[in-house]
């Protein structure tokens, strides 16, 4: 388990601006609010971001940005054990326990 990670996840479930859905971790954009209009998420001509377009259906958003990404225990691909299930840190978790 990634324990840095997962205490960041904590933290932003604590600001009330996480959330599970279908055993992966979002930031909730809808939660942050209009109001702080986070402007650096780059989208395609559908208003979908180009780096995680394959993955809108898991979110309730299209600006929500993984921070966990749930797999399957069974699937044959890098991932780890957290409170949430096997899956593995989404790069945004990963730069921001970095730069702290």
């Amino acid at each position: 388990m990634l324990v840095h990670q997962v205490k960041m996840i904590f933290l932003i479930f604590e600001k009330q601006v996480g959330g599970i859905f279908l055993g992966s971790v979002y930031f909730d954009m809808n939660r942050y609010g209009e109001k702080n209009e986070y402007k650096h998420h780059r989208m395609n001509e559908q208003g979908i971001s180009s780096l995680e377009s394959d993955i809108l259906n898991e979110k309730r958003n299209n600006r929500d940005f993984a921070l966990w990404k749930g797999r399957e225990k069974s699937a044959d691909e890098l991932k780890f054990q957290s409170p949430w299930g096997y899956g593995r840190p989404g790069w945004h978790i990963e730069c921001s326990v970095m730069a702290r």
